[in-house]
């Protein structure tokens, strides 16, 4: 049914791998064209458009191996290519390619010699003869090739580019310029270049270098031109550049870096002139670095760039360089490190205030070392950081209390008017139990935690950071106290505030969410799950499962139904699940538990989902589910899906639309259709709804589906068009935000809209064809129905290239119900039915149209012998040259024609009777004879010498010459 579709993805797959392979996607490349490859395999040699996608696949391969640098690999493609289209240019281009990345020059000139008399197309196979003939050294000869090029087609740049390069190589100066003045690229403009300083216009020369350079040009004489180009004109930050970049000339770099540097510091760009001082250096220039360095850290600072002004200082920069670079590290903490700078400079002022901060730090009694600095005016910063410094010190070692009492005794207003706000302070108050106290600082971050410990059901904002998370702890605590009193209600809303404040560990999972499913916040379990488990984790499957099927029983909204389905499908097909359950209970109840009791409790477990999710407003609960388990079923087949982390997991496609990996199924199913008993594109899409319903019996619903699977939003649109339309099934719009989570499988299909018309197309041929089959199975047959029934499934085959879907099943149908009904003799019904069938067969449908043919003229012989028994020689004939007329080309037909009319003609003669007929009725006679002759000469004609039908000619010219006696000795007619 699908073989189109197929054929289709096999053109799209080489589509695919051609794409893949110019953005260098070697892997996607090579997969793709083995699909291609697999497609055609079995009709090579039979439709020259599948040649054409082999040929290309393979080419195709062998580029994939010529680009992975295996070109012995790529010459096998090439090779299988040659032998299998000897005439085709393809292969041996591209096997001269192969030789030429293989340092086969020799056999690359053949190839290509090759690809040119079997007219390789634009000249490429003299240009790649070109190249070859340049890597030989051959200079005049790919020049001649390339000008041969040139005459079938315009020069790609990169022959250009050879063509250029070659002349200026030779010397030919014009030929050259002429070649490189069309070229936009890096070699052309670095030719131009070359020829620009051969005349001396250094201008000209930087311009051209410059170009080429920047197009990622690095040969040495082009960088040397530039850099003295560059110098020449004062332009050192090009002349730095280039000379830095050619080795063995570090002096023309630095001389050029130190002229840059001198520019800078008259800018007062201390930073930027530091490296290029440095430079000069080291290639003996004498520099004043120190004092650059000293004033470059100062700009940093001020800029706040402490990292480089660090650097700066650690490089050299005196004292003043030492005091300052350790004032950045006790600032950021390193004190070792502000130590090791300080260590020359005891004595200085800011030195001395910052080792006093040192011995607090440590615990130590610092107060002489501070009273003598009070005659220094220091920032107020400065003496707040060294109050609160014991404080936090004394916390961060555990002891709560000491803390606090050094915050307490810090008498500064300043510090009074920050502590409320101060983290540690509030963490003191925390941690001793002063919580009234705590109380009296709402903006301290602590203070959530400390009016919870007071009302555990106090509304306040908890806030971010340890403080939050140990008020998310307190409440945590609190809502597992309520549900140990089954106060469900109070412990679910108790989770979620926790929740809200900090997330909660794995560890909690199950139990918070069964703790809020009881609470009736069964959406916020759900969220738990989601958004904390594993999708392949059997426990957390299991508990989310429950609480769908306990919610979408209870009618909740939100699409709970649906999604419980989707939980449960997976669990219920999965015997290993089973069997850990079946452990599980024997162990509990010391018992075991039979086979047919767990048959019977997954039975009735399936039926229960079904009612429940019925219950909860989802359509077609049952189909939902069957749809759901034989995806999972499909999927498992293939292994399950690979999520990532060596994860797999096996479900349907509602599912994997609540994961959101609908791509990543796409091109999973993609890759492996081919691996499976069954179709993933039908599975997991909105067409697996309507194989449920074809599977359960159910055509009539399955055709409603088929012809239309759209989402409810683009079914409810007004205003727009739907996609389709008439007797063509309607899909969803293209913009439609739902497509994928419906239809999953099709997510990374390019054509997806058109694929799933296709598909549902089919579908709907199906569901038709079985109405068909109905409408005639029943008594009496609506032949009428089932005949409009037929036609539109050949429309929807026809329109997906597939006719022979159709009208095979029809004809196996149609013939199959005749047959049942001629043995039971009546022969009218099976006639009535092939007559309506045959008008639906054209030309293209042999042989099912002679199938039908045949026995239908058997049928209506057989009904025409019938009825002349009964003398009813007028109907008799009118079936009989009914049969002649559907078969002329079979003897059976003829015979029982001719047969009818010489009985007729004997019954005019009245042989039995002594009265002589009347004449009319001899002339009568005479017109059915002739009639009847010439049915059996037309059947001899057929059969030759056929006994049977020759004895009766013989009879029917016996009664001529009868009839010619009685007429008086009349001359027979012509032919007798």
């Amino acid at each position: 049914m699908f073989h189109r579709i197929a054929l289709k993805r096999a053109r799209n797959a080489g589509i695919r791998a051609a794409k893949a392979l110019t953005e260098n996607d070697l892997g996607i490349a090579e997969d793709e064209f083995n699909k291609a490859l697999k497609q055609t395999a079995k009709r090579i040699g039979r439709d020259p458009a599948v040649d054409a996608i082999a040929s290309a696949a393979r080419i195709g391969l062998g580029r994939v191996c010529l680009a992975r640098a295996e070109p012995q690999a790529a010459d096998r493609w090439f090779g299988e290519t040659q032998q299998l289209w000897p005439a085709d240019w393809g292969g041996y281009y591209w096997a001269g390619c192969a030789a030429a990345h293989g340092d086969q020059f020799a056999r690359a000139e053949w190839y290509f010699a090759a690809a040119i008399a079997r007219g390789a197309p634009n000249g490429r196979a003299h240009i790649q003869r070109a190249y070859v003939h340049a890597k030989l050294g051959h200079d005049s000869q790919a020049l001649a090739d390339l000008y041969a090029a040139a005459q079938q087609w315009p020069l790609t740049v990169a022959a250009r580019e050879l063509a250029a390069v070659l002349a200026l190589r030779q010397g030919q100066l014009p030929q050259a310029d002429w070649y490189a003045s069309a070229l936009t690229t890096p070699i052309g403009a670095a030719v131009r270049g070359a020829i620009a300083h051969r005349d001396g216009d250094a201008r000209a020369v930087l311009a051209e270098h410059g170009k080429a350079i920047d197009g990622g040009l690095g040969d040495a004489a082009v960088l040397l031109q530039h850099g003295a180009a560059a110098y020449r004109l004062g332009d050192f930050d090009r002349g730095a550049e280039s000379w830095s970049r050619v080795r063995g000339h570090e002096h023309l770099a630095a001389s050029a870096r130190y002229a840059r540097a001198l520019e800078r510091l008259g800018d007062r760009d201390f930073g930027g002139a530091l490296p290029d001082l440095e430079a000069a250096a080291g290639q003996g220039i004498e520099a004043p670095l120190e004092a650059a360095r000293l004033h470059a850290a100062a700009a940093a600072i001020a800029d706040g760039d402490t990292e480089a002004a660090r650097l700066h200082l650690k490089a050299g920069a005196g004292e003043r360089g030492a005091v300052l670079l350790g004032l950045l590290d006790f600032n950021e903490g390193e004190m070792e490190a502000a130590i090791e700078a300080w260590r020359g400079s005891a004595n200085h002022p800011v030195v001395r205030l910052g080792l006093a901060l040192l011995e607090l730090r440590a615990g130590e009694d610092a107060e002489a070392e501070l009273e003598s600095l009070f005659d220094f005016e220091l920032p107020e910063a400065i003496w707040r950081t060294a109050l609160r410094a014991r404080g936090a010190l004394l916390a961060r070692g555990g002891d709560w209390a000491g803390a606090r009492d050094a915050f307490d005794a810090s008498n500064s207003g300043v510090v009074r008017d920050t502590v409320a706000t101060d983290d540690t302070f509030g963490e003191c108050l925390y941690r001793t139990g002063n919580f009234d106290q705590l109380r009296h600082y709402p903006e301290n971050p602590w203070y959530a935690a400390g009016v919870l410990r007071l009302d555990r059901d106090a509304e306040v904002p908890l806030g971010t950071g340890r403080a939050a998370r140990e008020a998310a702890f307190v409440l945590r605590q609190a809502a597992y106290d309520a549900a140990a009193e089954g106060d469900w209600d109070r412990a679910a809303k108790l989770l979620g505030r926790s929740d809200a404040a900090c997330e909660p560990t794995a560890a909690t999972l199950v139990i918070d969410a069964v703790t809020s499913a009881l609470g009736g916040r069964r959406q916020d379990a759900l969220a738990r799950l989601d958004a904390r488990g594993r999708p392949s984790g059997a426990r957390l499957a299991h508990t989310r499962a429950l609480i769908l099927l306990h919610g979408a029983g209870h009618g909740e909204s939100s699409g709970l139904a649906e999604r419980c389905i989707a939980a449960w499908a997976p669990l219920l097909d999965d015997d290993g699940f089973w069997q850990k359950w079946v452990r599980s209970a024997e162990t509990r109840y010391g018992r075991s538990v039979p086979a047919a009791a767990l048959a019977d409790m997954r039975g009735r477990l399936r039926r229960l989902i079904e009612d429940a999710a019925a219950r909860g407003g989802a359509k077609d609960a049952a189909d939902l589910l069957r749809r759901e388990s034989d995806a999972t079923a499909l999927l498992s087949e293939l292994g399950g899906l690979p999520i990532g982390g060596g994860v797999r997991i096996s479900c349907g496609p509602m599912r994997i639309a609540e994961l959101g990996l609908h791509r990543r199924l796409s091109e999973f199913v993609l890759d492996n259709e081919f691996a499976t008993s069954g179709d993933p594109l039908l599975q997991f899409s909105a067409a697996g709804l309507v194989l449920a319903r074809l599977n359960a019996d159910q055509p009539a619903e399955a055709l409603k589906l088929a012809l239309d699977t759209r989402c409810p939003d683009c079914r409810g649109r007004r205003g727009g068009r739907a996609r389709g339309g008439g007797d063509e099934p309607l899909i969803c719009d293209l913009d439609c935000a739902e497509f994928d989570n419906r239809n999953p499988a099709f997510a990374t299909l390019p054509d997806k809209h058109s694929e799933l018309s296709e598909l549902a197309a089919a579908l709907a041929s199906s569901a038709l064809l079985d109405l068909a089959k109905a409408a005639i199975a029943k008594q009496p047959m609506d032949i009428a129905d089932a005949k409009q029934r037929w036609r539109h499934a050949i429309a929807h085959a026809d329109r997906n290239g597939e006719r022979y879907s159709a009208i095979e099943p029809m004809t196996e149908t149609a013939l199959g119900r005749a047959e049942t009904l001629s043995r039971r003799r009546k022969l009218d019904e099976p006639i009535n039915l092939l007559e309506a069938v045959l008008p639906l067969l054209s030309s293209r449908d042999e042989p099912q149209r002679e199938r039908v043919i045949t026995r239908l003229s058997d049928l209506l012989g057989q009904r025409g012998v019938g009825k002349a028994n009964d003398g009813k020689e007028r109907s008799a004939r009118k079936d009989l040259e009914r049969a002649v007329e559907l078969a002329p080309h079979q003897i059976g037909p003829r015979r029982n024609l001719g047969v009818v009319l010489q009985n007729t003609a004997a019954k005019r003669l009245n042989l039995d009777s002594t009265v002589r007929p009347s004449e009319s009725a001899l002339w009568e006679a005479v017109g059915l004879l002739d009639q009847s002759a010439e049915q059996f000469r037309a059947g001899l004609r057929i059969q030759p010498r056929h006994p049977e039908v020759t004895e009766l000619l013989a009879e029917s010219e016996k009664l001529h010459v009868l009839i010619s006696t009685v007429l008086g000795g009349g001359r027979p007619r012509r032919g007798w």
